[in-house]
């Protein structure tokens, strides 16, 4: 009984709280929560708060999927996580995580983890990772790793590492890495290593 009060208390007061804290520091139209829990998409504690203002999660916990502008901390989904801005912290999905800016810090997904600008960190994704910029860390991708920015770091895929710059660090793959820039490095790979312009390598 006690158990149920303090559950029924927490989620009443919960939702006071983050409007307090957001109605000091949110004049620029983002609503902060410490904790938001999402069934999926636009149904979450925080759009019941904000309304129409940009949330920025600190802890979130999506049931199906997710939807906000930044992530400053740690989240969970059990399908999709999904931002329109960036993220810094850690991410973990059932099958994706999509976010639309750049981020920092550690993504695993049992689909994919796509990036629409740079990321700096570790990547680990069921079937790829594809960072639409620059990126710096460990990608580990069941299918593909794909880059269409320069690249420091390490990389293992079971079919292909694409890179569309220039790459420095370590190449793994069941099939194939590709370099369009230029490789300074060591690669393995089952079928073959393409480099439009070589630096060091050793097979």
């Amino acid at each position: 009984m006690r158990t149920l009060a303090a559950i029924l208390i927490f989620a009443f007061a919960l939702p006071a709280f983050a409007q307090e804290r957001s109605s000091r520091s949110n004049s620029s139209g983002y609503l902060r929560m410490p904790v938001n829990i999402s069934t999926h998409k636009d149904y979450s504690l925080g759009h019941a708060i904000g309304g129409n203002r940009k949330i920025i999660n600190h802890l979130s916990v999506n049931i199906i999927s997710g939807n906000a502008a930044k992530l400053r901390g740690i989240e969970a989904g059990g399908f999709a996580n999904i931002y329109s801005e960036d993220i810094i912290g850690i991410q973990a999905a059932g099958l994706a995580n999509i976010v639309e800016g750049g981020g920092y810090g550690i993504q695993a997904a049992g689909l994919a983890n796509v990036m629409g600008e740079s990321f700096y960190g570790i990547q680990v994704g069921g079937l790829a990772n594809v960072v639409q910029g620059d990126a710096r860390g460990i990608q580990f991708g069941g299918l593909a790793n794909v880059i269409e920015g320069d690249f420091h770091g390490a990389q293992g895929s079971i079919f292909a590492n694409v890179i569309q710059d220039d790459t420095r660090g370590f190449q793994f793959s069941g099939i194939a890495n590709v370099v369009e820039g230029g490789f300074l490095g060591i690669q393995g790979a089952g079928l073959a290593n393409i480099i439009q312009h070589y630096g060091f390598q050793e097979y």
